[in-house]
């Protein structure tokens, strides 16, 4: 429950719906407005709603009801406001008083045959074990859900389901495998013309084609999701692109920019009352100055990240705090204190069994073990980090245990596997990071400004046209009769531009090298953080998206016609 609508619209209704529950005597009308107002209104009201038709609901059920009509409508008013007080909870981070809610609604849904709500809890009850990183039991939970909407034949909410078990396949270390599922969803949400849907599911594909190195595809299918969120004015879909975008040009190192998207994505998670998810673009800002090098901001950030990580309960979070702190510490060159926060974060993903993030914990404490001259140990924990990270598919994971393993060998004097790591980590940061996929990212940012300048000044924009064609055409006479003589030294000119080309590219060769080998520790602190950063935020920032979608809300149109419905005798 608790999709997002617009809560300026909610706003202008509030008094006519407080108007209604103060003097209407019907009890069915007094259900419904309870139920959509408890829909509509920003999460933090959801109890002062909820609770009082929670509780007419149950007075009423007790008594004899002369319509079945009437039961049907408080019988869907509580499983509605059990999920709403569900989904309240969820988004304060009450994880287990949220999934008490959501067990109570599917008991209601049950007893009652409604199958539909039944699905749509057990995707909320999936979304609450992801949150604690309980993996195996969020994936069977999801996977109930899809199999009834898929039996139900709802493809929106089929599509829907489709994207929850995708990221957590994600989040287990098969992201080919989340490809496929997200693919599915996507081509099934573009038919049934549920555009907020339809901005997560674009959302959900890009993040996962970044896991695994496609950033052209990845900012393709970000901007996208952008461009639909803006059409239909939905807040937090906007806010988690944001953020997502923000981290991807962080990652890229532009600073400027990244800084832009993930204070926009904080305001608007701030406006929303979502705790879960202004952590997560907190966190990215956090990272951010952490990359700029303002490492005592990071560190008060990251202090008050792990605070309300676990206030929610979010061993991830928690774990997610421990390892970034450490990185601060390694940057400060306190390496004992970084050790001993590395550690912390190693422990609780041990437990979550969450192989993106041990691997990355493997290759954190093996690259801070090289700080302390432990080389031996470096080897040890990075192998460990490489194995899985050739095991789940990520490119980072596997580029920063070869950077850890290439420093090491070369400190211990074992120069053919510090050569074999040196190629293997040249190869993947080349495909992560090459000028094509900082091309692509520049060339999807200014076609998403385009378009939006385009469509706001449309008018203005056809008339500049005009003037330009005619203006293009009024020199194109003289263009051509200079045409001729042009092209002989623009020919000559050209073989010069070659030959400094080459020249100048086998120079930048040669320095780029130079600097990689001289400037290695610097690069594997940045690439380390980045990288840590990623699966962090990816993890956070699609949460919201799970959550929101698995809502059961009525329409406006729906709305009017329980209540016009709802006028019958008591």
């Amino acid at each position: 429950m608790g999709l997002f609508w617009s809560q300026f619209l909610f706003s202008q209704n509030l008094d006519s719906l407080n108007q209604i529950l103060r003097t209407s005597k019907n009890d069915t009308v007094l259900v419904n407005t309870y139920v959509y107002a408890s829909s509509v209104c920003n999460p933090a009201q959801i109890p002062e709603f909820a609770n009082p038709c929670l509780e007419l609901i149950e007075l009423k059920l007790k008594g004899k009801l002369d319509h079945d009509l009437i039961r049907k409508v408080f019988v869907k008013g509580k499983i509605e406001s059990l999920s709403n007080l569900g989904y309240h909870h969820q988004l304060k981070g009450s994880v287990d008083i949220s999934t008490n809610y959501f067990l109570s609604a599917v008991e209601v849904s049950r007893q009652y045959g409604d199958s539909e709500s039944v699905a749509i809890n057990f995707g909320n009850i999936g979304s609450n074990f992801q949150s604690l990183g309980n993996y195996p039991q969020a994936l069977a939970y999801y996977e109930r859900s899809l199999k009834m909407h898929r039996a139900a034949k709802n493809d929106k909410m089929t599509g829907v389901s489709l994207q929850y078990v995708g990221n957590i396949y994600r989040y287990m270390g098969a992201p080919h495998k989340g490809i496929r599922y997200h693919t599915e969803a996507l081509e099934i949400l573009e038919k049934t013309n549920e555009l907020n849907d339809l901005s997560y599911a674009l959302s959900n594909l890009g993040f996962t084609y970044y896991d695994v190195g496609d950033i052209d595809k990845a900012v393709e299918y970000l901007f996208r999701s952008l461009k639909i969120a803006e059409k239909i004015g939905d807040k937090r879909s906007i806010a988690n692109t944001l953020n997502s975008l923000g981290y991807i040009y962080r990652i890229q190192r532009d600073f400027k920019l990244a800084l832009n998207y993930l204070n926009r994505s904080l305001e608007l998670f701030n406006t929303s009352g979502d705790e879960r998810e202004a952590a997560s673009s907190l966190n990215n800002i956090a990272g951010l100055y952490d990359e700029m090098g303002e490492l005592d901001k990071a560190e008060e950030i990251y202090f008050k990240l792990f605070i309300m990580q676990e206030k929610m309960g979010s061993k991830q979070g928690m774990a997610a705090c421990y390892n970034n702190l450490a990185s601060v510490y390694q940057r400060k060159k306190d390496y004992r204190k970084a050790k001993d926060y590395y550690f912390k974060a190693f422990e609780i993903r041990k437990q979550m069994d969450n192989k993106p993030e041990l691997s990355n914990s493997y290759n954190s404490i093996g690259n801070n073990y090289i700080y302390l001259k432990d080389y031996l140990n470096a080897i040890v924990f990075a192998k460990k980090g490489l194995e899985i990270g050739k095991e789940i598919g990520i490119p980072g994971r596997v580029w920063f245990a070869a950077n850890v393993l290439y420093l090491a060998y070369r400190k211990n004097g074992n120069y053919k596997e510090a050569l074999e790591m040196y190629e293997l980590k040249i190869k993947v940061l080349d495909s992560l990071n090459n000028e094509s996929n900082r091309k692509a990212s520049i060339k999807s940012q200014l076609k998403y400004e385009y378009e939006k300048q385009a469509a706001a000044d449309s008018v203005a924009h056809a008339k500049e046209s005009e003037i330009k064609n005619a203006e293009l055409a009024k020199q194109g006479a003289e263009i051509k009769a200079k045409r001729n003589q042009q092209y002989a030294l623009f020919g000559g000119l050209g073989l010069v531009m070659i030959f400094a080309g080459f020249m100048y590219n086998r120079l930048k060769v040669t320095q780029k090298q130079k600097l990689i080998i001289e400037d290695q520790k610097r690069l594997v602190e940045h690439q380390k953080q980045l990288v840590e950063e990623k699966q962090k935020e990816i993890l956070d920032s699609i949460h919201y998206a799970r959550r929101i979608q698995m809502a059961l809300i009525p329409s406006n149109e729906l709305v009017r016609n329980r209540i016009s419905k709802s006028k019958l005798p008591k």
